[in-house]
């Protein structure tokens, strides 16, 4: 058995990676800890390695060839870990960076694909965009058991509409004054056929950002959350609303 097999760990792939969910141990990133190990790893080779020559049966001796291919193995397991430690130094850079970009965010009004909207002091906002052709369009809000508490006509016009809903329960009269509610839209011609292509947009203002170690911002508008790659408009004032049949 070679030296370098009884320090098989230290060639270990796992080690030299980098592990996005756990790279730190104990204050120390995966690959400080790698080299912490691959240093104790490298000192006992050179240990083995020196017992073995001074044992070594003169009629055969090592083969030098063999001990070259371990030394070349534990550089390339060194070179790995070096450069894993620029890898996560990147990492770190790049996540304080864009925490400090979506920043930016706060005090924005957004727009992101989505079914949701947020209930305050008896209001709520989203938007939906039809194709053409549609002879009705429909809209429904649920609750969060994902049951109908508000059901309206609305424009038929193709391209992007606003709709404000003051929270009425059009089944039963019961208001409603603050939660996240559902909504989606639904668009048929004239023939009743629904039509594919209705969309519908979470829309309001950015209250707050939150930012993760390894994992995308997410902006909050109220008690909603929004993943920041999600938003598909930024803009300093909201959505205009159209009137819709109550």
């Amino acid at each position: 058995m070679s030296a370098l097999d009884t320090i098989s760990a230290t060639t270990n792939p796992s080690v030299g990676s980098v592990d996005r969910n756990k790279s730190t141990v104990y204050g120390k990133t995966a690959a400080e800890t790698a080299e912490d190990k691959l240093s104790k790893d490298y000192d006992n080779f050179l240990l083995m390695l020196t017992t073995q020559l001074q044992n070594q049966d003169p009629t055969e001796p090592l083969d030098t060839n063999q001990m070259t291919a371990q030394l070349a193995q534990l550089s390339a397991v060194e070179q790995q870990i070096s450069t894993n430690k620029n890898l996560e130094k990147l990492v770190s850079l790049y996540s304080s960076s864009q925490a400090t970009s979506v920043v930016g965010y706060i005090g924005k009004e957004v727009e992101a694909p989505g079914g949701q909207a947020e209930l305050k002091n008896g209001k709520a906002q989203f938007a939906y965009e039809i194709p053409g052709g549609a002879d009705k369009v429909t809209v429904t809000v649920t609750n969060a058991a994902g049951q109908a508490v508000y059901s309206t006509s609305a424009p038929t016009g193709a391209g992007k509409n606003v709709f404000t809903w003051d929270g009425s329960n059009s089944f039963n009269g019961q208001q409603y004054n603050a939660g996240v509610f559902g909504f989606a839209v639904t668009a048929v011609d004239s023939k009743g056929t629904v039509l594919s292509g209705a969309k519908s947009y979470t829309v309001g203002k950015v209250d707050a950002v939150d930012t993760l170690p390894d994992k995308e911002p997410v902006l909050r508008i109220g008690n909603i959350r929004l993943p920041v790659s999600s938003v598909t408009s930024v803009g300093d004032s909201g959505p205009q609303s159209v009137v819709l049949a109550q």
